[in-house]
């Protein structure tokens, strides 16, 4: 693909990849300026819901006018795979930086509310990201904070209806199914020369022939959608999506866990997993880049809040949450969710409280430990309800910090000697002169 023209944007080099999509560095052949083409997986074309959802959800991002969110130019298709033009934007991904070390203090705080503000302009519009994480985060030169990914991002609005168009969409399929069956068997007992009319619609390569080759559309999208035959195994669906979607079996024994902790030893363990191996984040050691994939279960795994984790309906609570994990990670340098499995993993964020970030990093203080806690309540209820409220008190403590520094300052500078003041002249000449008088 290096070197061709799509559109007007002529690719440059690949610059990334994940589980929803490749990005390349392009040229903008008309306005003469780099841009970040990021092509969709090649399972949306199979799905006429899902490439609308897209075209939906990425009209709406490219409203963000937000300096503190990389701006969507343009989309388009090129050989039937959708792709988003997105700002292109030069900078460190704020995962490396961190993976460098522990982010001074103020400068995690003030990362933290550019992140906020971009969150604030996409809640008001009813936009919820879904994918927070440090390496969606760009720290530029001049530390201007950038967001990336908003083309993948949902709208709130139509959360419900994208669900239950999906739960209809597994019941069409299983009601297909049995259609496919039932006109088998039928076909079966009728004369070798008769034509049947299959309700589930596929190729009939010979007509003449009275067999019509069935295909499933699940079989066209393995890795994307759930696979409901019983003979197409999680492992074959997570294989072919390169490892960046959950596997299913995983996914349901760690969903199982949550719904009744006594079968916690039910869930699945990696085979290379050993008494004694140390705890460290699921997304260090497989992927850098989690993007998952389970019905509309979408998002990376460390970063994701319960609600989001366990599949249930999302609002704009479940961005605060995984704002307050990319938090955690930028003052402790480690994530506040460890585990040695998906499902163990899971698990974690729904049940378990992270470690104290002052026992890792002492220089937090007290205020910014309740701050990150508070993003990071289970109850979203307890959460901030806006990324407004986050921002107001995250720029109170900037400001608290910067008032204690100064005066810390001050009060290490040496005393300054007062200097004798010389005798007041105009009195004593007015003396002198009264004498004469």
């Amino acid at each position: 693909m290096l070197d061709e023209i799509i559109s007007h944007y002529k690719i440059l080099k690949k610059i990334g990849a994940g589980g929803m999509g490749e990005v390349y560095l392009a040229q903008d052949t008309r306005l003469f300026r780099q841009v970040a083409l990021k092509f969709l997986p090649a399972s949306y074309q199979y799905d006429p819901a899902r490439r609308a959802r897209f075209l939906r959800e990425a009209r709406a991002a490219s409203a963000l006018r937000s300096p503190n969110s990389a701006a969507i130019h343009d989309i388009g298709e090129h050989q039937g795979l959708g792709f988003i033009v997105m700002e292109y934007v030069e900078g460190e991904l704020l995962s490396h930086r961190i993976s460098s070390g522990v982010i001074e203090i103020s400068e995690a705080i003030d990362v933290t509310a550019q992140i906020a503000e971009a969150l604030d302009e996409a809640h008001s519009l009813g936009i919820i990201h879904r994918d927070i994480k440090s390496s969606n985060i760009i720290v530029k030169a001049r530390g201007l904070v950038k967001l990336l990914d908003f083309g993948l991002a949902q709208i709130t609005n139509y959360i419900q209806q994208d669900a239950a168009q999906y739960q209809t969409s597994i019941l069409d399929q299983e009601t297909d199914t049995n259609k496919v069956n039932a006109n088998q068997t039928l076909e079966r007992n009728e004369n070798h020369g008769a034509t049947i009319a299959f309700d589930h619609p596929c190729p009939d390569p010979d007509p003449g022939s009275g067999h019509r080759e069935q295909t499933s559309g699940l079989g066209a999208d393995i890795g994307a959608t759930i696979a409901l035959d019983e003979n197409i195994s999680s492992t074959q669906a997570s294989d072919a999506n390169e490892g960046q979607t959950i596997a299913l079996d995983e996914y349901v024994a760690a969903t199982q866990v949550l719904e009744d902790t006594n079968s916690a030893s039910q869930t699945r363990q990696p085979s290379n997993a050993s008494e004694g191996t140390i705890q460290r984040p699921f997304s260090q050691s497989d992927s850098e880049d989690q993007a998952t994939t389970i019905g509309l279960v979408m998002g990376t795994v460390p970063y994701m809040s319960p609600e989001q984790a366990m599949g249930l309906t999302l609002d704009h609570r479940t961005d605060i949450f995984s704002l307050g994990i990319v938090l955690y990670e930028m003052l402790s340098g480690r994530l506040p969710f460890l585990a040695e499995s998906q499902a163990q993993l899971i698990q974690n964020i729904v049940h378990q409280q992270p470690v104290a970030i002052s026992q890792l990093n002492s220089k937090v203080s007290s205020e910014l430990e309740r701050i990150t806690r508070k993003c990071l309540e289970k109850d979203r209820e307890l959460r901030y309800p806006t990324a407004r409220e986050l921002i107001y008190d995250l720029q109170r403590l900037q400001k608290e910090n910067k008032t204690i520094a100064l005066s810390e300052s001050a009060s290490l500078q040496p005393p300054q000697a007062v200097k004798n003041r010389a005798p007041a002249k105009p009195l004593i000449r007015l003396r002198f002169c009264l004498l004469k008088i």
